[in-house]
């Protein structure tokens, strides 16, 4: 975009080049050009040539993650009109069944096994994931940012549609996952998740349910990496590594209760964050307060306490519930062997995400000491998202 500049003569130009998506909220750069003439010719620019040299000056200065970050939304849906297209092949469907359909799930018992082919599904998630984040985000979140909260700042929109998705997936994940852990029998007792282990049966919508979760985590990988990195971008990416190892391998051994346990407790911590902080974006800042009240109580009850609860369970109950000993199913196969080394590497990733989660508490206390000297909530584990020197308002701005 061209456009006049209030701090130079009237001779020059801003040409300011933000990411064509909202997606992507890394610094724009801006170059200092004459319109008037061009260097090589000595001719005026016209409003296209212009225009074009903008452009070119945005490619040439653009990062590999801005582009990916830019073209989330187009990538993703070409993969998905392929993947439509590829499945209306018959010699096709063999392979791309398993990119659409749960696997290894028997119509007689209704009940779902894991297997290799379960990776097709995943990556066909994390690509619908991706799309539907960035279709939310550009077409949902930030126009209603804008046009319904007033918000002019774009940088805030984009944290504001950020927000916002997390708040939709998270919310309903942890709708699907209270609605499994309701139909459980370990709902009410943590030594349930360990009895009668390995669980290798669960049914179609448990499988989909985790499955999807795993899909998230992998596809927030992606996107930590390609959009603008945060003051916290260490810990976010260490914690969502442990996190794909947790689920991974909470899948593969057959953990997957204690694992759908741990999933809805953090889940929902997340609904109250994302809330707190779209309510700040949007200047409710009194209401904003009051729930990040709920959500420090909610973080240190269901993060701390009964996270820890969960983790101590697996340190005690575990060995006292399940034998030391290989298990087979009813046709003599091999399921999964109990092994103390195995089962204390699991154990060791969960004190090591709760590790990351204390270094977050920190952070949330600052906060919290903020507030009582007369402050308002503001969430010091990202960047300084109330810094406008790098915003730029729709009102001061003209095409």
């Amino acid at each position: 975009m061209i456009h006049g500049s209030s701090t130079t003569s009237p001779e020059s130009f801003t040409v300011s080049i933000p990411g064509s998506s909202a997606l992507s909220s890394r610094s724009s750069i801006s170059h200092r050009v004459k319109p008037e003439q061009s260097q090589s010719t000595g001719k005026k620019l016209s409003d296209s040539q212009a225009s074009n040299l903008s452009y070119r000056v945005r490619r040439s200065r653009q990062t590999w993650q801005e582009y990916l970050a830019e073209r989330q939304t187009k990538f993703s849906l070409r993969l998905i009109a392929v993947l439509g297209l590829a499945h209306q092949i018959p010699a096709l469907q063999p392979f791309t069944n398993k990119l659409i359909h749960i696997q290894y799930y028997d119509p007689v018992t209704e009940k779902a096994r894991i297997g290799i082919n379960d990776v097709f599904i995943v990556l066909t998630w994390i690509v619908l994931l991706i799309f539907i984040r960035a279709t939310l985000m550009n077409y949902v979140f930030i126009p209603f940012a804008r046009n319904v909260t007033g918000m002019k700042s774009k940088k805030k929109q984009v944290r504001f549609a950020e927000q916002g998705w997390s708040m939709f997936y998270y919310f309903m994940a942890w709708v699907l996952g209270m609605y499994l852990l309701a139909e459980s029998d370990y709902a009410f007792s943590i030594q349930h998740v360990w009895i009668g282990w390995p669980h290798y049966q669960m049914s179609r919508t448990m499988k989909s349910y985790y499955l999807i979760q795993l899909a998230c985590w992998l596809s927030q990988i992606y996107v930590l990496n390609v959009e603008e990195k945060r003051k916290d971008y260490v810990q976010m990416f260490a914690h969502h590594i442990v996190t794909c190892l947790l689920v991974t391998g909470s899948y593969y051994y057959y953990y997957t209760r204690i694992g759908h346990v741990i999933l809805v407790l953090m889940d929902v911590v997340d609904v109250l964050l994302s809330t707190a902080k779209m309510l700040k974006y949007s200047g409710f800042s009194n209401i904003c307060d009051v729930m990040f009240g709920i959500f420090l109580v909610g973080w240190i009850s269901l993060r701390h306490v009964f996270f820890n609860y969960c983790t101590w369970s697996a340190m005690t109950d575990a060995f006292q519930l399940i034998d030391k000993k290989c298990y087979y199913d009813e046709n003599g196969e091999l399921v999964r062997c109990f092994t103390s080394q195995v089962h204390w590497t699991l154990v060791s990733m969960l004190v090591v995400l709760q590790v990351i989660t204390l270094i977050w508490l920190w952070y949330i206390l600052r906060v919290v000491v903020k507030i009582l000297k007369g402050g308002s909530a503001e969430d010091n584990r990202s960047d300084d998202e109330d810094d406008e020197d790098d915003d730029e308002s729709d009102s001061d701005k003209s095409s």
